[in-house]
């Protein structure tokens, strides 16, 4: 009885595995509406969406050390020592990363960067990526604005809010401790 629920157990989860095995990541479109041609390497860059993130070339060993440097000057000598020795070890390992585009991906990236007619933007709606003109952007912003559904505010609003949030915490004083008051208070976020 045991054995036969056990086997079901391990049929079930193992089912599980084959079907999370099968998912695909969802499959970005690109809308073009400018007039840039997008060639297929500007698309298959799009396609991967704009959280995408390449591989560096080369580890910034000099970005590492030189933060670690400053703290290491404000501790003893010692510990100090200690911690660059660790970070040298450390860095001695590690192994450059492996590129996560092809050459011409990466330059399809830099020619998208340098082109500064056009937009490139998530749609509002669905797994899209826009590539817009600036110029269309900037009219359609335009119009949105000019609509009458926005208008200037007379005062600004983040003073409201700050004196509400004094008062809340200035009320609540009794039940927070110093610290909390402190760093919630609107004084300490200007």
């Amino acid at each position: 009885m045991a054995k036969t629920r056990h086997i079901k157990k391990f049929m079930k989860l193992k089912g599980q595995r084959m079907k999370t095995e099968v998912r695909h990541p969802p499959v970005k479109a690109v809308i073009n509406v400018s007039s840039r041609h997008l060639e297929s390497f500007d698309e298959a860059v799009l396609k991967k969406g704009l959280n995408f993130a390449t591989t560096i070339k080369r580890i910034p060993y000099l970005d590492i050390i030189a933060p670690i440097e400053e703290t290491v000057v404000k501790i003893p000598k010692a510990p100090g020592d200690e911690l660059r020795w660790k970070v040298r070890q450390v860095l001695e390992k590690v192994k450059p990363l492996k590129p996560n585009i092809t050459k011409e991906e990466r330059f399809a990236i830099k020619g998208l960067q340098s082109d500064n007619s056009i937009i490139i933007l998530p749609a509002d709606k669905g797994n899209a990526t826009v590539v817009i003109n600036k110029s269309d952007y900037s009219e359609k912003l335009a119009s949105l604005i000019s609509d009458g559904s926005y208008c200037k505010e007379k005062k600004d609003p983040i003073l409201k809010t700050k004196r509400k949030l004094s008062q809340i915490l200035i009320k609540n004083k009794d039940h927070l401790t110093p610290i909390n008051f402190l760093v919630n208070s609107p004084q300490a976020s200007s």
